[in-house]
This record gives structure tokens, sequence and C-alpha cells, in this order.
């Protein structure tokens, strides 16, 4: 009995030191963890992006769904655990557990409930956080956004105000030029707002504590300073442009003046020289007088010609001038015209030595006219002398072919005597050559003392020759025709006495009219039906103008005449000859050729001579009959 009660004491009294222990242990833990979320929950560092603050968020979500939770049911354990101790020491008649101060479950509960009050402290802070931090963010990119814009916008704007391009421009672009930057300066005047809402950015972020706001104010201020300097290089520009407005507009105005006088100028200077370098073409005295003439007015105009060259050159000089006073680079070209002060200074000079040489060449021109006269001249004096000696040597051929004095043998020595005595006058048609050579030399080719050329004369000359040629020709076929028809002088002067009789016009020829009234005259007869006679007068017109020229010479008249009085070979009895030497074999051959007929005769004959039909023209044998009706014409052996 009294062992059980000691024990039950001994147990009672290690379950009271068990729940003593366990107070202690649960209370100290508890309150360390609430000391160390009270420091926890008591840092407030400013965080610089929202990801960083959402951790800290999901640190205190995980705090409240896991951790406070725990510490919560220690929390109620511990007031279980104390609650069950002082009711088992009050049964037992023990005295009450009285534990450290701090550790009261009154104390504990106040420690709690700063706790609970710190945890909704540092959610708020939390949440302003990421309020802020997000305006932060927002407004930094507002700010880079703005900044990049204007940045973007000013840059290579410094440069371009400071530099030289307007010294570049021309009137036009100048004026281009100022319009523009009037634009730019009612931009640039817009643009302060965008720099004043860059500073208003830049100071709601300082009142925000951004963390780097040391970048945002060295940032801003550089874009306030190139604001500014973009303003003092606007103005300067701006007066620059002014100054140079007035220049460019005098010296567009100079380029005007010298594109509207140096065009006509030009062309006047062109013509000029066209005219000048031209070689005057001329071949009388006169007209060389009017070139020297029109010459001399055109000298008379040089001097006051140069000086509007002078008063255009001083146009591009004073450009020249402005240009470089004012250092400009950009209007060398004159807008207006191609034409360079050079181009015309260079070719003035050139007109001004052209007149010289001008001068010169009618000089030249005007001897040369007077020796050119000199020989036409000589040549008219020459040309006209041997010409009226031609005249008188054609006189005398025909004079001899009409009276026809003495026999035919005599005519004929008379002409070729006649022909010996002009062949000595060719050294007047020599001199003739040598002086229209020098004309030729010196390129006259016109002559109004004269209507005689040389190719006239050198013609007559030739047709004298061939006349006289001609005229012997004739008289030698008279002999030939008179000696083979044997007929006597005394014919032949009938004969040439009747011919003359109807040669009314004395050209030498007779008309068919005049020819057929002369062989009527003879004793021929012509009957008038169309179908008889006139067919009978046509074959005889045929037979003596086989030329079908409309005239009969006295030639074809003498061999028409004698004709049916002369022993004449026909074809048919050269047939029979051809005959004769073939032995009667219708065909003739080359052995019988060159037996009976002359080399020379029997060659001619072979080379003409076609083969016989039939099979001895395959050994030899040739056809004299076709080669008589080819002699004979169409007349055909019988």
């Amino acid at each position: 009995m009294a062992a059980n009660r000691i024990a039950n004491l001994l147990k009672e009294q290690r379950e009271n030191a068990r729940l003593i222990e366990e107070y202690e242990t649960i209370s100290s833990n508890l309150l360390n963890w609430i000391m160390a979320k009270l420091k926890h929950f008591s840092v407030r560092n400013p965080q610089q992006t929202v990801a960083s603050v959402e951790h800290l968020q999901s640190e205190s979500r995980v705090y409240r769904r896991e951790e406070k939770p725990s510490k919560l049911q220690d929390k109620a354990l511990l007031e279980t655990t104390y609650n069950t101790l002082q009711t088992r020491l009050r049964l037992s008649k023990r005295p009450a557990y009285v534990p450290s101060v701090d550790k009261y479950i009154s104390a504990i509960g106040a420690r709690w409930d700063e706790l609970e009050k710190a945890d909704r402290t540092y959610e708020e802070w939390l949440l302003e956080e990421l309020q802020r931090v997000r305006r932060v963010e927002y407004l930094i990119k507002k700010f880079e956004i703005r900044c990049s814009t204007h940045e973007a916008w000013a840059k290579g704007k410094p440069q371009a105000l400071s530099g030289n391009a307007h010294l570049k421009c021309t009137l036009p672009e100048l004026r281009a030029l100022m319009k523009r930057h009037e634009a730019f300066q009612s931009e640039l005047a817009a643009n302060d707002d965008r720099v004043e809402r860059i500073g208003a950015l830049a100071d709601e972020l300082g009142k925000l504590h951004y963390h780097n706001m040391s970048a945002v104010t060295n940032r801003y201020s550089e874009i306030v300073k190139v604001t500014d300097e973009l303003k003092r290089l606007s103005e300067t520009r701006e007066r620059e442009l002014a100054r140079l407005l007035p220049v460019l507009e005098k010296i567009d105005q100079l380029q005007f003046d010298f594109a509207k006088r140096a065009a006509p100028f030009k062309n006047w200077m062109e013509q000029t020289e066209e005219d000048l370098r031209d070689t005057p073409i001329v071949h009388t005295m006169a007209e060389v007088q009017r070139y020297v003439s029109a010459h001399t007015a055109f000298e008379g105009t040089l001097q006051g010609t140069e000086a509007e060259c002078t008063s255009i050159a001083q146009c591009a000089s004073e450009v020249q001038r402005l240009v470089q006073d004012n250092k400009l680079s950009g209007i060398m070209e004159n807008p207006y015209t191609n034409i360079k002060p050079a181009e015309l200074t260079e070719r003035w000079a050139l007109i001004k030595e052209l007149a010289k040489k001008r001068s010169e060449i009618l000089r030249e021109e005007e001897l040369r006219q007077v020796n050119n006269d000199k020989l036409r001249r000589q040549f008219t004096e020459k040309a006209t002398e041997f010409d009226k000696w031609l005249q008188q040597q054609k006189s005398n051929l025909a004079r001899n072919a009409m009276e026809a004095r003495g026999s035919l043998e005599q005519q004929r020595d008379e002409l070729k005597n006649m022909e010996v005595e002009i062949a000595k006058h060719k050294r007047m048609l020599d001199e003739l050559e040598q002086c229209n050579q020098a004309l030729e030399d010196a390129y006259v080719f016109d002559n109004l003392n004269t209507s005689l050329s040389m190719p006239t004369l050198r013609v007559a000359w030739e047709q004298l020759f061939t006349s006289l040629h001609h005229s012997v020709n004739v008289i030698e076929n008279q002999i030939l025709t008179r000696d083979s028809k044997g007929l006597t002088a005394e014919q032949m002067a009938d004969l040439r006495t009747c011919f003359s009789h109807f040669d009314k016009n004395g050209t030498g020829r007779l008309e068919a009219p005049e020819f057929k009234a002369c062989l009527v005259s003879l004793g021929h007869s012509f009957g008038d039906d169309p179908r008889g006679g006139e067919s009978d007068f046509t074959r005889t017109m045929q037979q003596v103008d086989p030329g079908h020229k409309g005239y009969v010479t006295f030639d074809s008249f003498l061999n028409f005449v004698t004709r049916e009085n002369a022993d004449e070979d026909t074809a048919e009895q050269i047939t029979q000859s051809f005959k004769v030497l073939s032995g009667d074999k219708g065909y003739v051959t080359a052995e019988d050729l060159r037996r009976y007929l002359p080399p020379d005769d029997a060659e001619y004959c072979i080379k003409r001579m076609i083969r016989a039909p039939g099979p001895h023209g395959d050994s030899g044998a040739l056809n004299y009959e076709q080669f008589t009706v080819e002699i004979y014409g169409s007349q055909k052996p019988n």
C-alpha cells in the first residue's frame, strides 16, 4: 500500500516535471521564433524590382500557409500544457507552477499579438513597395522612351547646325534650307514640352527613391544641355542664313545676267567663227571686193563687241569675288547656262585672231584674182585664134568634099597633105593646154571673156582629124568601088553630080524621099501600089540603110547603083566552090581546106564551120553550106 502510494506519487511527480519541461521548451522555441519574425518583419529595405517584391510576398505567403499555422498549434499546445499542469498541481495540492515573467501565457500572447501586428504592417509595406516598384518601372520605361526619342531626334543636329552645308547652297537651295530651318525652330520649340515631361519624370522618380537616380539625373542634364546647345546653334544658323540670302540673290542675278547676255554673244561668236573660218570661194575681182568690204565693216564693230565681252566677263568676276569673300563653295556652276566665262574669253581671242588671218587671206585672194584675170585673157586670146583656125580647116574640108575637084586619087592626096599641115598646128593646142592647166591649177573654172572651153576645143580638134580620116576613107572606098565595078572617072563624076543635085541642103547624105527621087531619075521604077511599089522601095532602103538611120550616104548610094553591073560572088557560087574542093562529098574536111586554101584562110574556116549532121560529123566532116549562109546572111544557096 505504502509502495503503491509512493509509486503513484513518483509517477505524478515525473509527469508534472515532463509537462513543466515541455512548457519551457515550447515557450522558449515559440518566443525565439516570434522574436526572429519580429526582427524579420522590421526590415524595410527598398526593393529594386517587382520580382524581388513578389519574392518577399511569396515568402510571406509561405509563412502564413505553413510556418505560422504550425506555430499557432505550438501556442495552443503551450496553453493546453499550462492548463493541464496547473490542474494536476492543484489536484495534488501542490503549489502552482510559476514560469519566468517572459514565459507567462499572457506575455507570450502579447508577443503573439505584437507578431500579428508586425505581420500586418509588413504585408501592408509589401503592397506599398510593390506599387512603388511597379510605378518606378513604369516611369523608368517612360523616361527611357522619351529620352531615347529625344536623343534620336537630336542626333546629328548639333553637327548639322554647326557645319558649313549652307555655304554650298544655291539660292533655291538656301531658300529651301531657310524654310526647313524655320520648321526646325518650330519643332525645337515644341520639343521643350518633351524636355519638361522628361524633367517631371525624373523628379517623380526621385520622389519614389529610384535606386539609380544618379543615371537619371545625368541623362536628363545631358538632354537639357543638348537642347540649350541646339537653341544657341539654331539662332546662329538663322542669323547666318539671313546674312547669306542677299548675297546669293545678288549672285543669282549676276549669273542670270551672264546667261542672258552670254548665250546670244556665244551664238554670235560661233556664227562669226564659222564665217571667218569659211574659205572664201571667189572667181572674180568683184566678188573679192565684196568680201573685203564686208570684212572691213566687220572689223569696225570689233571694238564695241569687245566692250560687251568685257562687261559679260565682269558679271562672272563679281560672282567669283562674292564666292571668295563669303567662302561659298556650292554655286560655282551657273544654273542658267553651261557657258563658262573662260570659254567666252578664249573664243573672243580666237575671233580676233581669225579676223587678222581673214584680212591676210583676202589680200592674198586679191592678188590671186589679178593673176586669174590675166590667165583668162591669155586663154581667151589663144582659144579665139585656135577656134578661128579650126573653123577655117573645117570649111576647107567641107569645100573639098562638096567640090570634089580632080580624080579620087588627087582628092585623097590633097586630104592627106591637109592632114600633115593640120598636124603642124598642134603646137597651138599644146599652148592652149598649158594655159588651161594654169587656170585649173589656179582653180579657175569659168571665163566670162569667152564661151570656148578646153574640152570643146579638144573635141573640135579630134573631130577635125576624125572628119579628115573619114573623108580619106570615103574616097578610098570610092576608089575601091570604082575599081571593083569598073567605073570610069566620068561615070564617078556623073554619079557624084546626081547625088549632089538631090542633096538640097548640102549635108552629104540623102533623106528617103531624096534618095527615091534620085533613083527614079536614074531609071529605077517603083510602083504606087502599097503592096507592090512601096514594098520594093522599102526593101531597097533596108539594103542601103541596114542601121535604119533614115538617110543614105554617097558610099551606100554608089554601092547600090553599081551592084547590078558588077561581077560579084554569090552564095551559090561559093557553095559550088566548096563542093568542088570536097570532091562532091556534100561536106568538107579540115584536110581538104588545108590542102587547097592558104593556111590562115583554112584555119579561119575550120574554126567557124560546124560539124556536118549525120555519122560523117563524128569523123570530122564540116558543114560548108551553113558556113556560106552565115557569111551571106539570110540569102541561101539554091
